[in-house]
């Protein structure tokens, strides 16, 4: 059975990248029910956030699909089960059985288990690690030829950080600052803190189980390096996005070396 994620541990690094919206893969009966087509869950998963955190030593990238099971929602709402869970859409020809909800649950669970043991090992290294949660979300929602959506409630970059704990406010000043002063496409990035995208779950649990040892912030990439659409890729630009995320995981690096 393929595990709900891959992860990869340098201990060299006290920094995290995840990817954990990254999967496309659906489990054989998860698939023989599912009504909407590879095109749809493809826009609303996050492709090449996995290319994008490689340049990341620590890295988890999730193998199953969000629309198996989202790993940024708790337990109880990780399997969508009506439209208003997922954008309107209707995933499912009929109700998941038991016990797909199950199987499906199970590597929900294996994954929290695996991670939080991934997270004790680095703990062990460092006293204190920075998890990058890296998401991409889409700004054309009305359409491929539509009007883009309003930029002002789309940032090039937003950053989550469930209402900005304190613990962790320097970390965040600094990472904005260090996004903030990268390019793409010729124009300066627009980088604000929780516009729309607070943090999800993963952060959220995070936050419970190691608040005072993991600074946590979601890092979420309006698609302006893709067309969300067709899911074709913008290479200049996907290169300008990861060259500035490997600067400030640079950064953060540095600082927690202090």
């Amino acid at each position: 059975m393929l595990s709900a994620a891959g992860f990869e541990l340098d201990l060299s690094s006290p920094v995290v990248c995840t990817a954990i919206h990254n999967g496309h893969n659906l489990s054989p009966a998860v698939s023989e029910i599912m009504r909407i087509d590879e095109s749809a869950r493809l826009r609303e998963e996050d492709p090449f956030t996995a290319d994008f955190i490689a340049i990341c030593k620590n890295r988890i990238v999730a193998n199953y699909s969000r629309f198996e099971f989202d790993l940024n929602r708790p337990r109880e709402k990780a399997i969508y089960q009506k439209p208003a869970d997922a954008w309107g859409l209707n995933v499912w020809q009929s109700s998941p059985s038991r016990e797909i909800l199950e199987n499906s649950l199970q590597k929900y669970d294996e994954f929290y288990s695996q991670f939080e043991i991934y997270l004790k090992k680095l703990l062990q290294k460092f006293p204190v690690i920075t998890v990058f949660d890296i998401h991409s979300y889409n700004h054309r929602r009305k359409g491929p030829e539509a009007p883009l959506d309003d930029p002002n409630e789309n940032p090039d970059i937003i950053l989550g950080t469930l209402n900005r704990n304190t613990r962790w406010g320097n970390h965040y000043k600094k990472i904005a600052e260090k996004f903030r002063k990268g390019s793409c496409l010729s124009k300066l990035l627009d980088v604000r803190f929780n516009v729309k995208f607070p943090g999800g779950y993963l952060q959220k649990w995070i936050k419970t189980n190691f608040p005072d040892s993991i600074c946590c912030i979601s890092v979420e990439f309006k698609k302006i390096f893709m067309d969300e659409w067709t899911g074709k890729l913008n290479n200049v630009a996907f290169s300008e996005l990861k060259k500035i995320l490997s600067a400030v995981i640079t950064s953060m690096e540095q600082e927690l070396s202090k």
